[in-house]
C-alpha cells in the first residue's frame, strides 16, 4: 500500500474546531486512521466511545512522522495541539497536507498570523477552512474575508451546526448519526476539495 498520505490539522489558537474536523474528515476519507498529538486528548476520548474504524492512536509529536510512516492505510489525520507549542513544527513537516480551521471571528482572524507564520517554517502545502460559520451568515461575505490569507482557501465554509455535537456524545461524526444532515453534507463536499488539494500538492 506505501505509506499514507497525512494531513494535520492545524491552527495556532485552542477552540477552532480542530478535533471535529479532523474526526468528520477521517471518516469522510475511509481507509484512514487518527493521530492524537494534542496533549489534551480530545479525539482519543472520542475514540475510546467509538466500535468501528477510524480508530485513533494517541501518539507524541516527536513520534508523529516514524508512527505514520508504518500505518497500514490510505489517510492519516493528526489532530495538533491549539498552540505554537515546542515540537508543533516537527508535526507539520510530517504532514503532506496542513488544514488550518478558522472561525470568521476577531480574535481568531488575529490569531492566523501566528498559525501561518508556523506553516511557513514548517514548508509544507496548506489550505484553511472557514468553520463554525453561524447558520444565517452569509458563505461569500466570510470567504471574501479570508481571500489574501496567503494559502488556498476551501470554498465550502463549515457552518455551526448542533449535529457535530449530538454525534460526538456517542463517538461519532455526523456523516454516520446524521448522513443526509446540512453538516453531513459540508463536510463531505471539503473532504471532496482537499483530496483535490493533496493530490496536487503530491503530484
Amino acid at each position: 500500500m506505501g505509506q499514507p498520505k497525512t494531513i494535520a490539522v492545524f491552527s495556532g489558537k485552542g477552540g477552532v474546531g480542530k478535533s471535529t474536523i479532523a474526526a468528520a474528515l477521517a471518516v469522510a476519507a475511509g481507509d484512514s486512521i487518527i493521530l492524537d498529538a494534542d496533549p489534551q486528548a480530545t479525539l482519543a476520548t472520542w475514540g475510546d466511545r467509538r466500535n468501528q474504524e477510524p480508530s485513533v492512536l494517541t501518539v507524541p509529536m516527536s513520534r508523529v512522522g516514524l508512527t505514520a510512516a508504518k500505518l497500514q492505510t490510505r489517510y492519516a489525520f493528526i489532530d495538533t495541539p491549539g498552540a505554537l507549542v515546542g515540537g508543533v513544527l516537527d508535526v507539520l513537516r510530517a504532514a503532506d497536507l496542513v488544514l488550518v480551521p478558522t472561525p470568521i471571528d476577531q480574535f481568531d482572524l488575529d490569531a492566523l498570523g501566528g498559525t501561518l507564520d508556523a506553516l511557513s517554517m514548517a514548508g509544507r502545502p496548506s489550505a484553511l477552512v472557514i468553520n463554525r460559520l453561524h447558520p444565517s451568515a452569509t458563505a461569500e461575505t466570510a470567504l471574501e474575508i479570508v481571500q489574501d490569507i496567503g494559502c488556498a482557501v476551501c470554498p465550502i465554509v463549515v457552518r455551526e451546526r448542533a449535529s457535530h455535537k449530538r454525534a460526538a456524545i456517542d463517538g461519532l461524526t455526523a456523516l454516520e448519526s446524521e448522513p443526509n444532515s446540512p453538516a453531513a453534507l459540508e463536510i463531505q463536499q471539503v473532504w471532496n476539495w482537499l483530496q483535490q488539494q493533496l493530490e496536487g500538492a503530491l503530484s
